[in-house]
């Protein structure tokens, strides 16, 4: 199951694309690993190959928040970082040095472990679209978009939909270091929990 993580660390799921909209990805990726040239890359963005542009190549309000036209832009970000046609932002520097195409894909079991949260409270942030997951059975959770669902402590402990508030927050490259290691960590001890033999226990 694809998904992109954009600079601004927001991870787009890209599992519901049409065929032509897949097949754009497949080009948009090969001109993005390829280093394409950030002008040329523009027009292939903004030009007549993007299924998902309005007549007149119009960029509406429906097509800039379509996960395609925003993972386009920012490879057409990362390039042109690259080659010093713009600036970079702070913070910057770590999504740069990262494949945005790499994701992980944890058990449900192993999200909430590595958020400490119950496994209903997993399922329910699947439903409200907080995290991003694969259909059908098993389900599998997002490593990228888990480490960016902030928690609510009174929404999983009374298990109330919260509706206004905001889920993702931007962490600073220390915090999202530690993050990674502590999830890490807990995966790890929770895959090993699951693999640990039972033993018998002892009587009298």
């Amino acid at each position: 199951m694809p998904t992109y993580t954009t600079l601004d660390g927001d991870t787009l799921d890209l599992s519901a694309l049409t065929a032509p909209e897949a097949e754009y990805l497949g080009v948009l990726k090969v001109a993005f690993e390829a280093g394409m040239e950030w002008a040329s890359f523009n027009r292939l963005v903004h030009g007549d190959r993007n299924p998902i542009l309005e007549p007149g190549h119009r960029v509406t309000s429906a097509v800039a928040s379509h996960p395609i036209f925003r993972a386009a832009q920012d490879m057409e970000d990362r390039l042109g970082i690259r080659q010093g046609e713009i600036g970079a932002e702070p913070g910057d520097e770590e999504q740069l040095a990262r494949d945005p195409f790499s994701d992980e894909w944890l058990t449900i079991a192993e999200a909430a472990v590595a958020k400490a949260v119950t496994v209903q409270g997993v399922y329910k942030a699947i439903e409200r679209g907080e995290l991003i997951a694969t259909q059908g059975r098993p389900v599998r959770v997002s490593l990228r978009s888990l480490g960016h669902w902030q928690v609510m402590d009174v929404r999983q402990a009374a298990g109330k939909v919260k509706t206004h508030a905001e889920t993702s927050v931007e962490l600073s490259p220390e915090a999202a270091l530690s993050l990674r290691l502590q999830l890490q960590r807990n995966i790890t001890r929770a895959r090993r929990k699951q693999s640990a033999p039972e033993s018998d226990s002892l009587v009298g």
